[in-house]
């Protein structure tokens, strides 16, 4: 049967359906988790604006900001629409906070009947792979900062967040010799030159917009507003690329609360080892 997932405000005072973008994936994947295999979904991002959607943009004929990254099937008549606010759906089966390495290939099964990665999306991933990770085995560490370690330190047990994820890192070198190189996802630019003087393996990482000395993104939605141009569809296709070249990694290193790290995990088939903090 066909369904449609409608995203929603959180709540009066948010600005748009929904939280960030890996949050949505995210979202998605825990109440198609609760589908069944012969169910498809359309996601509606129209209805209500949600964090990437751009006025006066037709690069990709829709209004709907889910479909400028995943094709899906059109919007079905008469289906039954379920709302993203729907708890019941959000709880059960993922724990936000404890997300583990296990066997999530019918959820990727589920998923991947309703959405492809647009074609321009697969291609670039496809080529940073080859370039970059095929054939090296890679430590993903996603270091999550600005707004969430300001306002939420105790997720990092009240200490300096990078020195975490350093003194994290050296442990699992130390443990896992054969590994080449290490891919950071990160929201914050600051962290990249100290974690490549901290090493003597390589460091790569995609060329994208992060937070700065003069932006420091302490405000959540200071990151939702900048000059750059269609920066809110730029920010998901960002955001996509870091969580589809994560999933790519041997090893990976997670944050302590993201839903980037999340989705990360339940849509990766080369993850061997899974860390935290």
């Amino acid at each position: 049967m066909n369904k449609i997932i409608q995203f929603h405000k959180i709540g009066q005072s948010h600005r748009f359906a929904g939280a960030g973008f890996g949050s949505n994936i995210s979202i998605a994947l825990n109440i198609i988790n609760n589908l069944s295999t012969d169910d498809t979904v359309y996601i509606d991002m129209e209805t209500v604006p949600c964090v990437c959607t751009e006025e006066n943009f037709d690069r990709f004929n829709t209004s709907n900001c889910w479909e400028y990254y995943y094709d899906q099937i059109s919007l079905p008549k008469g289906a039954e629409i379920i709302s993203s606010l729907k708890t019941d759906f959000n709880k059960p089966n993922f724990d936000y906070r404890d997300v583990n390495l296990s066997d999530y290939s019918n959820l990727q099964y589920k998923f991947n009947k309703s959405f492809k990665l647009k074609d321009y999306i697969k291609e670039e991933l496809e080529l940073y792979y080859n370039n970059v990770l095929e054939g090296k085995q890679t430590l993903g560490v996603h270091i999550r900062l600005t707004d969430m370690a300001h306002h939420n330190n105790l997720y990092y047990n009240n200490k300096n967040p990078l020195d975490s994820y350093i003194n994290k890192i050296k442990s699992i070198l130390l443990e896992n010799p054969n590994i080449n190189q290490i891919f950071i996802a990160t929201d914050d630019s600051k962290v990249l030159p100290i974690i490549e003087k901290s090493f003597n393996i390589p460091v790569v990482y995609h060329n994208l917009y992060r937070a700065t000395n003069e932006k420091n993104h302490i405000n959540p939605y200071e990151r939702y507003e900048d000059g750059r141009e269609f920066h809110k569809y730029q920010m998901g296709l960002e955001c996509i690329k870091e969580i589809y070249t994560l999933s790519k990694c041997n090893y990976f290193l997670k944050a302590p609360v993201s839903a980037i790290s999340n989705t990360a995990v339940y849509l990766s088939t080369s993850i061997n080892r899974l860390y935290k903090l």
